[in-house]
């Protein structure tokens, strides 16, 4: 009679527990519910979104010397973004179809200049429009001497519009050649330039 007692008891057990992880299991498990059902029931109002509007800053119309600018250069300028002037090493002398002593023969006077351009305090954009405008109204083959200092007073005493005028002159083509001056002529604060015979 006890083992009969013993094998009821036992059963009612193994039942209650089957109960109760029923139980646990159902609390455990929310019913599934999607994004839309649960917004109505939070009511969340949904975004009218008839049109995008996408905010785009106008395109700045390239100037005539930043043509001549290669690739990388044309984006920064655009940009307005000068800092690669800085990073990148300029040559103190350039020279085209293998005119080796043009550079020499500009410091030692042998060509008459018909120019002067004084780009002290002028900005970088003003400076790249005044040299645009003096390659532009001079005769071909003409020679003359920009003055840009060394950049002594500039911040961080880098010589900014020295390498922004050298870096310039060698990207465009009506370049012949360029070179520093000579210590009479105002040294590395001017840059001396001769013209292509020809007109671009």
């Amino acid at each position: 009679m006890q083992h009969k007692l013993f094998k009821k008891l036992k059963f009612n057990n193994m039942v209650q527990t089957a109960n109760d992880n029923q139980h646990q299991a159902s609390m455990e498990l929310p019913n599934e519910i999607n994004f839309s059902d649960y917004c109505k029931e939070q009511l969340v109002k949904p975004l009218c979104q008839d049109s995008v509007w996408q905010y785009s800053e106008p395109k700045k119309k390239a100037t005539n010397a930043s043509r001549y600018l290669s690739g990388e250069w044309l984006n920064q300028v655009n940009d307005l973004s000068w800092e690669f002037i800085n990073t990148e090493p300029v040559a103190p002398e350039f020279f085209r179809f293998g005119q080796r002593k043009l550079p020499q023969e500009l410091r030692n006077n042998k060509f008459s200049f018909t120019a002067n351009l004084d780009l002290h305090t002028c900005t970088r954009s003003t400076a790249l429009n005044q040299i645009e405008t003096l390659l532009n109204n001079s005769q071909p083959g003409s020679c003359f001497k920009i003055i840009h200092g060394n950049g002594n007073h500039s911040e961080f005493n880098q010589p900014i519009l020295k390498i922004l005028v050298r870096k310039y002159l060698a990207a465009n083509p009506q370049v012949l050649a360029y070179s520093y001056g000579a210590s009479s002529q105002g040294g590395d604060g001017v840059t001396l330039v001769k013209l292509t015979s020809v007109k671009s």
